[in-house]
């Protein structure tokens, strides 16, 4: 399963950079394939840059990243 990890600009010494997507509109999000979170990505980008945004008090995103979970 592939999961959505997105790391953050933030200042040194932050609590935390990076946050893991879990759900969407309470849908999990866990993806079969790279191939399908990547998409997922793709096609909303715009809701990820203003979730994150949110987490991180309007922080910019560094990277998005789909990532094997274990």
């Amino acid at each position: 399963m592939y999961v959505i990890v997105l790391l953050m600009f933030v200042t040194l010494g932050a609590e935390r950079d990076a946050l893991e997507v879990s759900h969407k509109d309470g849908k999990l999000l866990e993806f079969h394939t790279y191939e399908d979170c990547y998409n997922h990505v793709v096609e909303n980008i715009d809701d990820l840059k203003e979730f994150a945004k949110s987490e991180f008090d309007g922080a910019p995103i560094k990277k998005i990243l789909c990532v094997q979970k274990y």
